[in-house]
């Protein structure tokens, strides 16, 4: 558990931390105040870009969204609209995903833009699958942890035993020194956790069928991102964000459960 310990600190800090705002966003398209014309509506239709920023001698003064350009109305940027470039990009996801855009705060003012089809890049994917790779890591100590020696195996099918039996003897052959718990594919650590009622419980999700449907999405999501595809295809961000702080908290809660912490710092 010390090793569960360490990693999920260290994965911890690349979550809550490590990826910021700034890996993520692109620079704000900008033209000045006194070129606001037809000709710049048409550049900025034929790039596909649905809001400007607008400047005065080089400063941002506002925006201009182009459903409102022909009135050429100037909005003024709010505070909320705003998110500093340092932010990190875990607490950031859940703003995106209800404002879908954000105006990107550096040390020259509001010079970025990130939106919410940012967080399909590379490091947003990294930190997504860095919450799900913690949790996976989690449900193999606690399975360890609830069934002693192989007790697990009597929530698994047959064939999912001879499957992680058949791995385990091809890992050894290689030198590797693991166990048969070792070999347990995500969907064999979900069916173990969601059928130990005193698991369920911990983890407030009394019910199987619940937990079941929990652990369906996130290995929906969990595929699309070991296999490169778009983490959202319907679009729908909330559920991706809500199903991913539902995996974080399954990950405090069983973290605590295990007492790792208390042992790091040891």
């Amino acid at each position: 558990m010390k090793y569960l310990g360490a990693n999920e600190a260290a994965l911890r800090r690349l979550i809550e931390t490590g990826i910021t705002v700034e890996a993520v966003s692109e620079d704000l398209y900008c033209v000045e105040s006194a070129e606001m014309g037809p000709s710049v509506w048409a550049d900025l239709a034929a790039r596909g870009f649905d809001r400007c920023g607008i400047s005065n001698g080089g400063q941002v003064i506002g925006y201009v969204e182009s459903a409102t350009t022909e009135n050429h109305s100037i909005q003024p940027i709010q505070i909320h609209q705003l998110v500093a470039e340092t932010t990190p990009l875990w607490q950031a996801m859940p703003r995106l995903a209800e404002s879908l855009w954000l105006f990107v705060l550096t040390p020259s003012g509001p010079t970025g833009i990130v939106t919410v089809a940012d967080l399909a890049k590379q490091p947003a994917r990294l930190l997504m699958f860095g919450v799900l790779s913690l949790l996976e890591m989690a449900m193999l100590a606690i399975i360890r942890r609830e069934f002693p020696d192989t007790d697990w195996c009597d929530l698994l099918s047959n064939g999912r035993i001879e499957k992680a039996s058949t791995l385990l003897a091809q890992r050894r052959e290689k030198g590797q020194d693991i166990d048969l718990a070792d070999c347990l594919q995500w969907c064999d650590k979900a069916a173990i956790c969601a059928k130990s009622e005193q698991i369920r419980t911990r983890w407030d999700l009394p019910g199987k069928g619940q937990c079941d449907r929990l652990f369906e999405e996130i290995q929906v999501l969990r595929d699309q991102l070991a296999h490169s595809q778009h983490p959202a295809p319907d679009g729908d961000w909330r559920r991706v964000v809500k199903c991913l702080q539902e995996a974080d908290r399954l990950i405090t809660v069983s973290v605590d459960m295990l007492g790792v912490r208390r042992e790091v710092k040891e």
